[in-house]
């Protein structure tokens, strides 16, 4: 494990001082529990992003609606088939 020094403002070094307190955990825990949430929302607002491109570049595309038409008329995905 790769050790690394911060220096935070007194704001900062209070609040995590107090969350060490009310959680009862490590200063590191904190920050890496931090760091961790922030990564996965980071993915997952990537994530998000390629599926409203892909999304966008299938809403204009016509032979993907046609094909849309012709599954709905035919019942696929609506649970009967």
């Amino acid at each position: 494990m790769q050790r690394i020094n911060l220096t935070l403002n007194n704001e900062t070094s209070l609040m995590l001082d107090e969350l060490v307190k009310e959680l009862k955990m490590s200063k590191t825990q904190i920050l890496t529990d931090a760091l961790k949430q922030m990564h996965e929302k980071k993915k997952l607002e990537q994530r998000k992003a390629l599926w409203i491109k892909s999304f966008e570049a299938f809403k204009n595309d016509e032979e993907f609606q046609k094909e849309q038409l012709e599954l709905a008329e035919a019942g696929v995905g609506d649970g009967i088939i």
